[in-house]
């Protein structure tokens, strides 16, 4: 089965690890060239804070992607729906017109 993506989710994916990467360098250059104590205490809220982010630009993008597959899958339930409704109201119709002809013959 073939998963359509929107670009928006793609774009927030892509986003959403440079975030992260972002951050995790972010904690490499403060550890390794900053050797002061408040930077050893700032890096790892840094990464921490980078990640949070991007969690949640991953969040908001998957959700982008379930609103877009529900809308999809909505339409085909009602594509189902509508050609079932046909089918049955042409069953019904046929049923209807047999009985009333047979009811017609019986009474001649």
């Amino acid at each position: 089965m073939k998963i359509n993506r929107i670009p928006t989710t793609l774009i927030l994916s892509a986003l959403s690890w440079i975030i992260a990467i972002s951050g995790l360098l972010g904690y490499g250059y403060l550890i390794i060239y900053k050797n002061e104590m408040k930077y050893l205490v700032l890096a790892p809220l840094m990464l921490l804070g980078s990640l949070l982010l991007a969690a949640l630009v991953r969040m908001f993008g998957n959700i982008g992607q379930m609103i877009f597959d529900l809308r999809v899958d909505i339409q085909q339930t009602k594509d189902i729906l509508n050609r079932g409704f046909v089918g049955l109201s042409q069953d019904i119709k046929k049923q209807l017109q047999d009985q009333t002809t047979s009811i017609i013959e019986n009474l001649q």
